[in-house]
């Protein structure tokens, strides 16, 4: 079952095939930004590794398939935009053979970005009105297209201050996509400015304590540890760590210990048990039941 996966997720990167990519850091090796060009062949209809902090804006440059998104279907072509959260499983099928799809897409970590957070409920809203896909008839789409191109052209350049020229984009983009839901009624009016959305010391909290987590992932990692070392409480934390992250303390640790295994694998050359354990997992069932859980999220 384990080996099964491996293939099947090792199977879908193949048929991604990536034309370029230009990433942004936001301090040490942690990413705050990733923009990507990619060709989608038919053999990709396969659900996409989620990226556990990243949301995700993709555009189609070219060809069509239809994305589905936790059970929800969208035929997409040329143009049309697509928003992702972090947690939700999703896959490209419908792609013909001939004409594979040619896409951009915009990973971000939210916490890199806290400034514009009051727009992030945009991407986890599943109320009346819902629709990941933005087409070009949307209100402010040009705006939108315009942004994405100027992105493109960030990444493949070599100008002065190319990394906070991406970063200011991106936010104008994210800004651009919440105005345009609710010029078309996506968002009810009280997601806009409501009191649940974390504020900026509520981002700086997840940041630190994502960096405390990436630094002892082989180590015991408890919420209630990392709630002291924020000095507050387990629930408080936990709360602020849901709303910023989509996800629990503990479905956020097992993602990056599942994604831990899988590069030592590959880029280490270790078998699974001795990646199991070096990635965190306190024994091979834990590893086992964290790979059925990730499998039951679709």
């Amino acid at each position: 079952f384990v080996l099964y996966l491996m293939q099947k997720d090792k199977e879908t990167r193949n048929a991604m095939e990536r034309i370029s990519e230009y990433t942004v850091y936001h301090s040490g090796n942690i990413q705050a930004l990733r923009c990507t060009v990619q060709k989608v062949t038919p053999a990709a209809a396969a659900p996409h590794p989620i990226s556990p902090e990243m949301l995700r804006i993709v555009r189609i440059v070219s060809g069509a398939c239809t994305w589905v998104i936790s059970r929800r279907e969208y035929r997409v072509g040329a143009g049309d935009i697509v928003i992702l959260n972090n947690t939700e499983k999703r896959y490209q099928t419908g792609i013909s053979p001939d004409a594979p799809v040619i896409q951009e897409v915009v990973r971000f970590m939210p916490v890199a970005f806290s400034d514009v957070s009051a727009c992030f409920p945009l991407f986890f809203y599943r109320g009346t009105g819902l629709s990941h896909v933005f087409t070009p008839g949307c209100a402010g789409y040009d705006r939108l297209a315009e942004v994405m191109s100027l992105l493109r052209s960030e990444a493949d350049s070599a100008g002065y201050e190319k990394d906070s020229a991406m970063l200011a984009l991106v936010r104008v983009l994210i800004i651009g996509l919440y105005r345009s839901a609710l010029a078309m009624g996506r968002l009810p009016e009280a997601a806009h400015g409501a009191k649940s959305i974390p504020n900026a010391g509520s981002y700086q909290v997840v940041w630190e304590a994502i960096v405390n987590i990436k630094e002892h992932l082989s180590e015991d990692i408890s919420a209630a540890g990392l709630a002291a070392d924020a000095g507050m409480s387990r629930s408080h934390f936990s709360r602020i760590f849901g709303a910023v992250m989509g996800m629990t303390i503990p479905q956020y640790i097992r993602l990056l210990r599942l994604r831990a295994v899988r590069e030592l694998t590959e880029s280490q050359g270790l078998n699974i048990l001795e990646a199991v354990y070096a990635a965190g997992f306190g024994s091979t069932s834990a590893y086992y039941k964290a790979l059925h859980e990730l499998v039951l999220l679709d």
